[in-house]
């Protein structure tokens, strides 16, 4: 009871104490109140914008017991909520799934409504848009939250349909549209799907949109009387069908029912252990930024600690009386901070759903989330006051009652903890560099280590650079040797610019290599600008006017080889891929090598086997002398093979071999279709991949006995803008699927703007809370130094030079964070790019798009970043610092 009795005086004290100093204590309320904003605006924020499997129940069932998929035979295992599964295809189900069987399972008396999705092209005057398909018949009631009709009706017979929103601005309500098929129906309704609310939609009746083959398999809504139960979707998983039951989500069974495949599912310990890592982070962030308010408030405090020490009161109950301010002003903070945060995410869902671009759920706020964090941000402000409360236990009594001003020297024991945990830190992170798994993870903590050992550095270096001062002008003495004297107040506003522009640096260092890497190893699917379409033989005349109808100006080249998959029927019930390529063995050698090349992006081109001289001029390739010597051997009638590996000779026997992939995982098979002695040129690969496997000159397919075939058209010639993109897409949506085509552009690497929305973000992260920081810490620092800064002002001082002093003492604080915390952040940002940009699985000698050899691992400084941060932010607040600064004070009477 007397301890509590002792902090019931103490909490009086500090409630009248915050009460009298309130633009102190608000600076303290705001460093504490912002992050505990912050991270509560993300977590409930994070949690609003999920969909749980409750809140998922009316979008997916609508007013229905169960949905039910086909998932294509074999068995499953799922997770209750229907949202993780494993199908194990290469086994057979038990029983065969039917409707039959699913009802021998379900509750007696339920029945199986259709319901399908799929894609569907609705013709426009141009050419074809495509729309998702629906096919739920929306005169059931239960149908409402799976699709709304907002206007108009629901489709009640097979020539009529209901359109989304999106798609009633091409085709309104009362209109007749024309789908892929030829068929015509009217618009009777305007439709919002809950699982695409902006999307383009098209809703009929079942069975007269989606065709077997293109949906997206057999699913069922289940209407049943009694509740589909865990065992009945475990049954249901042993036919291959995926079940999500309203009552088994809503009252999910215990884990150890789950089956063994999902049982593991949760939050990994890797992002447990990141979470730690940003949550000490950011308590470290708050503290360093809330310490010169509560330095500042004990000193200007320090005549009243001092009459209660004289008046009796120990060690103890100082400590206790400063702990108190922060526990005050903690929660209080934190408190009003989770507030405010909920109300910005309640007032902000309908911008947060935008953002998204798919349904979020209800607010979400989850007390046993945001009471941890309240308690961390009070938890941060008791921390912030630990130093100012020791500080004021060991209180000369008779020099604060006398009027005199001083801190005690450093402690040798602080910079030496600062320099061995700065060594251990710079040690486990370069750890983690060679770590190529977990090491980003290592290096964050290492990093962290490191940022908390040059925090304990900072007072012995604010002193330092006061005794290195005496060159240097009146105001910047002044001001190094000031903040050297109040270490206290200085130190944490020096160390919390340390550690935010120590943060900047590494991520910028880190995402910058990452970005030169992507940008090095980018491989251009065509020539930069140039578009292509993947065709037949049957529709090169059609693509080609469309292309040049909508693109006039282009040019339009023809690839020819051998198109690439091939799709021919195994049985009546499975498939095989046929995959065909070219492999050279030394003359006379009759067994090929494995098809198996580098790999290829040559989907967009449509094959692996290119035919023609002019299918070597439409590729991506660097100019080196390898081009140069390929195209004189297919000029010679010979072939170009793109490998890693050299050629053994320059005239190889070239096997055209097809390869057989069955679909269940089997053994590949390969049949040679043909063999012939052709002289042979390699290019290397770039980046480890290459745009076919082989190029054949016109004599060699035919010495290969190889047929080509048009495989796509390249447009170039003329810039293709997205909307002319658009305009020959839809121009290009007409008729049977087969038939459908689409452009794709090659626009080079499109990464630089993720580098500068990487450079911008972390340039204002740095802005706020550096200029925070230091603007605080030296509005703190004039206040505190208002008596010298007056007799400076009575001993003739300019109001030019109490401008200065003030820019002095942000630029000293900023600065000296901002050039510590640079050479902190290259530590963890330089070994990052190590596991972050390894090239390790790229075989030796690989190269980029320009032909230039990839390093092991790419180092990219973003320099710009490091001048905004370094240099600019700490110019910035010395500018705004003296020109918000007080040109004169009132006269102020020392005492003796």
């Amino acid at each position: 009871m007397r301890f509590l009795a002792g902090w019931r005086v103490a909490l009086r004290i500090a409630r009248r104490e915050v009460g009298r100093s309130r633009r102190r204590s608000a600076v303290a309320f705001a460093m504490v109140m912002l992050p505990v904003l912050a991270v509560t605006v993300v977590d409930v924020g994070a949690r609003t914008s999920q969909v749980s499997g409750t809140e998922r129940l009316p979008r997916e069932l609508g007013g229905f017991s169960a949905v039910i998929q086909d998932q294509g035979g074999g068995r499953l295992e799922q997770s209750p909520d229907g949202t993780a599964w494993a199908a194990y295809p290469s086994g057979e189900a038990d029983q065969p799934a039917t409707e039959a069987t699913a009802l021998a399972v379900l509750p007696a008396g339920s029945r199986l409504v259709p319901y399908a999705t799929g894609d569907v092209v609705v013709r426009t005057g141009r050419g074809g848009l495509t729309a998702t398909a629906v096919e739920l018949d929306l005169r059931d009631p239960r149908t409402r939250g799976i699709a709304d009709v907002t206007s108009g009706r629901a489709p009640g017979t097979p020539s009529e349909v209901a359109v989304s929103a999106r798609l009633a601005r091409r085709a309104p309500l009362g209109s007749t549209v024309t789908l892929d098929d030829g068929r015509r129906a009217d618009v009777v309704g305007v439709v919002r799907r809950a699982a695409e609310p902006g999307g383009r939609a098209v809703v009929g009746l079942p069975g007269t949109l989606v065709a077997p083959q293109q949906g997206d398999g057999r699913r069922w809504l289940v209407a049943s009387a009694g509740p589909v139960t865990w065992a009945d979707v475990r049954a249901l998983n042993t036919m291959g069908l995926l079940v999500v039951s309203r009552a088994v989500v809503s009252d999910p069974p215990p884990r150890s029912q789950w089956p063994a495949g999902v049982r593991s599912l949760g939050l990994g310990s890797t992002a447990v252990q990141a979470l730690a890592l940003v949550v000490a982070m950011a308590l470290i962030e708050t503290v360093l930024l809330a310490g010169p308010a509560f330095a500042v408030g004990a000193r200007r405090s320090r005549r009243s600690l001092a009459l209660q020490a004289a008046a009796g009161a120990g060690p103890r109950q100082l400590r206790r009386t400063v702990l108190a301010t922060g526990v005050v002003v903690g929660v209080a903070a934190s408190l009003t901070g989770a507030a405010l945060g909920m109300v910005a995410v309640l007032a902000g869902r309908p911008l947060l759903a935008r953002m998204k671009g798919t349904p979020i759920g209800p607010f979400d706020l989850r007390l046993t989330e945001v009471l941890p964090v309240v308690a961390i941000g009070a938890a941060s402000a008791v921390i912030a006051c630990l130093v100012p409360a020791v500080a004021a236990s060991r209180l000369d009594v008779v020099a604060v009652l006398a009027g005199r001003r001083a801190e005690a020297r450093p402690s040798w024991r602080s910079p030496v903890l600062g320099v061995v945990l700065a060594a251990v830190g710079a040690a486990v992170t370069f750890a983690g560099a060679r770590r190529p798994i977990d090491g980003e993870l290592i290096i964050a903590l290492g990093a962290t280590v490191t940022v908390v050992g040059a925090t304990a550095l900072t007072p012995w270096l604010v002193a330092v650079l006061a005794r290195a001062a005496g060159g240097l002008p009146l105001a910047v003495r002044f001001a190094l040797r000031d903040g050297a004297r109040h270490r206290s107040r200085t130190a944490p506003a020096v160390a919390a610019v340390l550690a935010t522009v120590a943060g900047t640096v590494a991520l910028g260092i880190a995402g910058a290599s990452d970005q030169a890497q992507s940008r090095a190893m980018y491989v251009p699917s065509a020539r930069p600008g140039t578009g292509v379409v993947s065709i037949t033989a049957a529709d090169v005349d059609r693509v080609r006017d469309v292309v040049l109808g909508e693109l006039p100006g282009a040019r339009v080249t023809t690839l020819m080889g051998i198109p690439l998959p091939v799709y021919s029927a195994k049985t009546a019930s499975t498939e095989e891929v046929v995959s065909t390529c070219a492999t050279p063995t030394a003359a006379g050698t009759a067994d090929p090598r494995s098809c198996g090349q580098p790999s290829s992006w040559s989907t967009m081109l449509g094959a692996s086997v290119l035919v023609g001289a002019s299918a070597l001029e439409q590729l991506p390739l660097p100019a080196t002398a390898e081009l140069a010597a390929a195209r004189k051997v297919l000029a010679a009638g010979g072939a170009v093979l793109f490998s890693d590996r050299p050629l053994p000779a320059t005239r190889l026997t070239l096997h055209h071999v097809q390869v057989s992939m069955p679909p269940d995982g089997g053994e590949a098979g390969e049949r040679a279709v043909g063999a012939a002695l052709l002289p042979v040129a390699r290019l290397t690969p770039v980046a480890g991949t290459a745009p076919a496997n082989v190029v054949l000159s016109a004599a060699a397919a035919a010495a290969l006995d190889i047929t080509p075939a048009p495989v796509s058209l390249v447009v170039s010639g003329t810039p293709i803008s997205r909307t002319a993109q658009d305009r020959v897409d839809e121009a290009l949506q007409v008729g049977p699927v087969e038939a459908r085509r689409s452009l794709t552009v090659e626009r080079g690497d499109q990464s630089g703007r993720t580098t500068r929305l990487l450079v911008l973000g972390l340039t204002l992260a740095a802005a706020v809370l550096v200029l925070g920081g230091t603007l605080t810490a030296t509005a703190l620092a004039l206040s505190d130094a208002e008596p010298d800064l007056a007799t400076l002002q009575a001993v003739g001082a300019t109001p030019r030079l109490r401008r200065t002093v003030a820019a002095a003492y942000a630029a000293s604080i900023a600065l000296v964070g901002a050039v510590v915390g640079a050479a902190v952040g290259f530590v963890p940002g330089l070994a990052a790019t190590w596991p972050l940009t390894s090239n390790t699985y790229l075989p030796p000698g690989a190269t980029d798009v320009r032909g230039e050899l990839l390093p092991s691992h790419f180092v990219s400084v973003p320099w710009l970043l490091l001048a905004l941060v370094v240099v600019g932010l700490p110019l910035v607040a010395a500018g705004v610092t003296a020109l918000t600064a007080r040109s004169s004070l009132p006269s102020v009477r020392r005492m003796a």
